[in-house]
């Protein structure tokens, strides 16, 4: 009977010190998890006149993946929609932590724009959200300007 809280005491002791390590051995072992928040773009600059670039960096999105990014009217749509301007899309590989940059050549993404037009678009992941939904993952609101 002696032998049981000293066994107890020793049980504990590795229970604990396990507890401390299984996080960081998880996070070890599953280096290609998506990392952790919503996907999230940001453009710099975010006012852009048509036919410039802007620098886009990404995080949050699914690690070391290849994703497309597009410019697009809006941020929702129905599949038979297609708002976005696919001959203007770029593929990108995110890093080991779901982050990625990329210069993006910015196109107008309304389909008819009078002088000195100033118009939002979005640029992010078309992804499917539902039966019949698209939604531009980690989409980033910019502001394109004509001469």
């Amino acid at each position: 009977m002696a032998r049981t809280p000293r066994l107890v005491l020793i049980t504990a002791a590795l229970v604990g010190v396990a507890s401390l390590l299984v996080p960081d051995l998880a996070q070890a072992a599953a280096p290609n998890a998506t990392s952790s928040g919503s996907p999230h773009i940001v453009a710099r600059p975010d006012s852009v006149m048509v036919n410039n670039t802007t620098k886009l960096t990404g995080k949050h999105f699914t690690a070391s993946k290849r994703i497309t990014i597009e410019e697009c009217a809006q941020s929702t749509w129905v599949v038979t929609a297609n708002p976005c301007d696919s001959s203007n899309a770029i593929k990108v590989k995110t890093n080991p932590h779901g982050k990625f940059e990329a210069v993006f050549r910015v196109h107008t993404c309304a389909t008819t724009t009078a002088p000195g037009f100033a118009e939002t678009c979005y640029i992010g992941e078309p992804t499917p959200s539902g039966v019949d939904t698209i939604t531009l993952q980690g989409a980033v609101t910019i502001t394109v300007t004509g001469p």
